[in-house]
Protein backbone atom coordinates (compact mmCIF):
# COMPACT_ATOMS: atom_id res chain seq x y z
CA UNK A 1 0.00 0.00 0.00
CA UNK A 2 1.19 2.72 -0.66
CA UNK A 3 0.72 6.72 0.71
CA UNK A 4 2.02 10.69 -0.31
CA UNK A 5 3.71 12.66 2.42
CA UNK A 6 2.80 16.10 2.20
CA UNK A 7 5.27 18.15 4.06
CA UNK A 8 4.61 22.04 4.42
CA UNK A 9 7.43 24.83 4.75
CA UNK A 10 6.41 27.67 5.53
CA UNK A 11 4.53 28.59 2.51
CA UNK A 12 5.77 25.64 0.29
CA UNK A 13 3.47 22.06 -0.14
CA UNK A 14 6.28 19.08 -1.85
CA UNK A 15 3.91 16.28 -2.97
CA UNK A 16 6.30 13.18 -2.80
CA UNK A 17 4.83 9.04 -3.30
CA UNK A 18 5.86 7.93 0.21
CA UNK A 19 5.98 3.92 -0.21
CA UNK A 20 7.40 2.08 2.85
CA UNK A 21 8.89 -1.20 1.91
CA UNK A 22 11.31 -3.24 4.34
CA UNK A 23 14.76 -3.96 2.29
CA UNK A 24 16.16 -4.83 5.59
CA UNK A 25 17.44 -1.33 5.96
CA UNK A 26 15.26 0.80 4.71
CA UNK A 27 13.56 3.92 6.41
CA UNK A 28 10.28 3.45 8.43
CA UNK A 29 7.63 6.17 8.61
CA UNK A 30 9.14 7.02 11.96
CA UNK A 31 12.67 7.28 10.56
CA UNK A 32 11.78 9.40 7.86
CA UNK A 33 9.76 11.81 10.38
CA UNK A 34 12.82 11.99 12.47
CA UNK A 35 14.93 13.03 9.35
CA UNK A 36 12.47 15.96 9.08
CA UNK A 37 12.12 17.23 12.02
CA UNK A 38 10.58 20.71 12.14
CA UNK A 39 8.64 20.65 8.95
CA UNK A 40 4.78 20.13 9.45
CA UNK A 41 4.15 16.71 8.13
CA UNK A 42 0.76 15.61 6.44
CA UNK A 43 0.00 12.15 5.08
CA UNK A 44 -2.59 12.43 2.12
CA UNK A 45 -3.95 9.85 -0.31
CA UNK A 46 -2.96 11.92 -3.82
CA UNK A 47 -5.00 9.33 -5.70
CA UNK A 48 -7.98 10.95 -3.57
CA UNK A 49 -9.22 14.31 -5.25
CA UNK A 50 -11.29 15.45 -2.91
CA UNK A 51 -9.02 14.49 0.46
CA UNK A 52 -6.47 16.26 -1.56
CA UNK A 53 -8.53 19.91 -2.02
CA UNK A 54 -9.37 19.75 1.69
CA UNK A 55 -6.38 18.98 3.06
CA UNK A 56 -4.73 21.65 0.67
CA UNK A 57 -7.63 24.29 1.06
CA UNK A 58 -6.76 23.57 4.77
CA UNK A 59 -2.94 24.51 4.20
CA UNK A 60 -3.74 26.96 1.89
CA UNK A 61 0.43 26.80 0.55
CA UNK A 62 1.62 29.26 -1.58
CA UNK A 63 3.47 26.92 -3.64
CA UNK A 64 2.76 22.96 -4.71
CA UNK A 65 5.95 21.23 -5.72
CA UNK A 66 5.04 17.53 -7.13
CA UNK A 67 7.77 15.05 -6.92
CA UNK A 68 5.09 12.18 -7.65
CA UNK A 69 6.38 9.86 -9.73
CA UNK A 70 4.99 5.91 -10.95
CA UNK A 71 6.29 3.18 -9.53
CA UNK A 72 5.67 0.33 -11.73
CA UNK A 73 5.60 2.58 -15.45
CA UNK A 74 2.53 0.33 -16.55
CA UNK A 75 -0.25 2.05 -18.33
CA UNK A 76 -2.50 2.21 -15.21
CA UNK A 77 0.47 3.19 -13.37
CA UNK A 78 1.48 5.80 -15.16
CA UNK A 79 -1.55 7.72 -15.81
CA UNK A 80 -3.17 6.94 -11.95
CA UNK A 81 0.64 8.92 -10.48
CA UNK A 82 2.20 10.87 -13.28
CA UNK A 83 -0.79 12.49 -14.52
CA UNK A 84 -3.99 12.42 -12.53
CA UNK A 85 -2.95 12.46 -8.88
CA UNK A 86 -0.57 14.90 -10.46
CA UNK A 87 -3.97 16.79 -11.56
CA UNK A 88 -5.50 16.35 -8.71
CA UNK A 89 -2.70 18.38 -6.67
CA UNK A 90 -2.71 21.12 -9.54
CA UNK A 91 -6.91 20.91 -9.24
CA UNK A 92 -6.21 21.42 -5.11
CA UNK A 93 -3.56 23.82 -5.71
CA UNK A 94 -5.74 26.11 -7.44
CA UNK A 95 -8.68 25.83 -5.49
CA UNK A 96 -6.21 26.84 -1.94
CA UNK A 97 -5.22 29.78 -4.15
CA UNK A 98 -1.86 28.51 -4.18
CA UNK A 99 0.08 31.21 -6.95
CA UNK A 100 2.65 28.54 -8.39
CA UNK A 101 2.52 25.22 -8.95
CA UNK A 102 6.51 23.44 -9.99
CA UNK A 103 6.58 20.28 -11.64
CA UNK A 104 9.56 17.24 -11.31
CA UNK A 105 9.47 15.82 -14.81
CA UNK A 106 11.92 14.16 -16.56
CA UNK A 107 14.15 14.98 -19.64
CA UNK A 108 13.27 11.98 -21.45
CA UNK A 109 9.51 13.05 -22.04
CA UNK A 110 11.30 15.36 -24.97
CA UNK A 111 11.17 11.98 -26.95
CA UNK A 112 8.08 9.95 -25.20
CA UNK A 113 7.74 6.06 -25.56
CA UNK A 114 6.88 4.75 -22.32
CA UNK A 115 3.82 5.15 -20.77
CA UNK A 116 4.98 7.34 -17.85
CA UNK A 117 6.67 9.83 -20.51
CA UNK A 118 2.91 10.22 -21.81
CA UNK A 119 1.37 10.19 -18.44
CA UNK A 120 3.79 13.11 -17.61
CA UNK A 121 3.68 15.15 -21.33
CA UNK A 122 -0.13 14.82 -20.91
CA UNK A 123 -0.21 16.30 -17.49
CA UNK A 124 2.64 19.22 -18.63
CA UNK A 125 0.40 20.50 -20.97
CA UNK A 126 -2.67 20.61 -18.83
CA UNK A 127 0.02 22.67 -16.10
CA UNK A 128 0.98 25.12 -19.27
CA UNK A 129 -3.01 25.79 -19.62
CA UNK A 130 -3.82 25.74 -15.66
CA UNK A 131 -3.79 29.52 -15.30
CA UNK A 132 -1.35 29.85 -12.50
CA UNK A 133 2.30 30.41 -12.52
CA UNK A 134 4.57 27.25 -13.03
CA UNK A 135 8.13 26.06 -13.34
CA UNK A 136 8.64 22.41 -15.15
CA UNK A 137 11.96 20.65 -14.06
CA UNK A 138 13.02 17.94 -16.56
CA UNK A 139 16.35 16.43 -14.37
CA UNK A 140 18.56 14.26 -16.66
CA UNK A 141 18.30 11.03 -14.44
CA UNK A 142 17.02 9.77 -11.25
CA UNK A 143 19.78 8.15 -9.22
CA UNK A 144 17.88 5.88 -7.98
CA UNK A 145 16.75 4.16 -11.06
CA UNK A 146 20.48 4.25 -11.97
CA UNK A 147 21.45 2.68 -8.77
CA UNK A 148 19.14 -0.40 -9.18
CA UNK A 149 20.25 -0.65 -12.18
CA UNK A 150 23.94 -0.73 -10.88
CA UNK A 151 22.66 -3.27 -8.54
CA UNK A 152 21.75 -5.45 -11.28
CA UNK A 153 24.33 -5.14 -13.29
CA UNK A 154 26.71 -6.52 -10.20
CA UNK A 155 24.39 -9.35 -10.34
CA UNK A 156 25.04 -10.32 -14.24
CA UNK A 157 21.58 -8.99 -15.34
CA UNK A 158 21.63 -6.63 -18.31
CA UNK A 159 21.99 -3.21 -18.75
CA UNK A 160 18.23 -1.48 -19.61
CA UNK A 161 18.57 1.32 -22.34
CA UNK A 162 15.86 2.20 -24.61
CA UNK A 163 16.88 3.48 -28.00
CA UNK A 164 20.43 3.26 -29.70
CA UNK A 165 21.76 5.72 -27.24
CA UNK A 166 20.95 9.17 -29.46
CA UNK A 167 17.56 9.96 -27.78
CA UNK A 168 19.06 12.72 -25.87
CA UNK A 169 20.78 14.50 -28.72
Amino acid sequence: MSSTLLFKCPIIIVMIQFTYIHRGGSDSVATSDEKLQGANLVYQDVTDADGLKACLDKIRPDVVISCLASRSGTKSDSFRIDYQATLNGLEAAKSAGSSQFILLSAFCVRKPLLQFQLAKLKFEDALVNSGLTYSIVRPTAFFKSVSGQLELLQKGWPFVMFGDGTMCK
